[in-house]
């Protein structure tokens, strides 16, 4: 998300920035990956929670760097993990919100 001024394309057409095509991939990735994990919790229950509370989601961070990472999920579903397509949805959707606004000002300072 740091190159978010757009790229003139050739006749007055328009290139999304290349930011924005990794952004809804990366999205994209997440948010399969967390219905399966919701797909796992119904299938195991319990046994499934508890693996879940000694492994980390994708990638192994720092405790700390993995709690500031999750705080805007908790935050919208008052819970640690999404339980429903619709809160999977809104997570994503936050996350999108952050990246594109935190993205803005730096197209003042970033021209191509």
């Amino acid at each position: 998300m740091l190159l978010t001024s757009y790229v003139d394309a050739p006749r007055g057409g328009y290139i999304p920035p290349p930011s924005f095509p990794w952004l809804i991939s990366a999205l994209t990735i997440v948010g399969t990956a967390l219905q399966e994990e919701q797909t796992m919790i119904k299938k195991h229950g319990e046994k499934y929670k508890k693996y879940m509370e000694k492994t980390p989601f994708m990638l192994p961070l720092p405790k700390k760097l993995s709690t500031i990472i999750t705080a805007p999920a908790k935050i919208v579903t008052s819970k640690n993990w999404p339980e429903n397509n619709k809160q999977t949805f809104a997570v994503l959707l936050t996350y999108f919100c952050i990246f594109v606004l935190s993205s803005l000002p730096l197209q003042y300072f970033i021209k191509v």
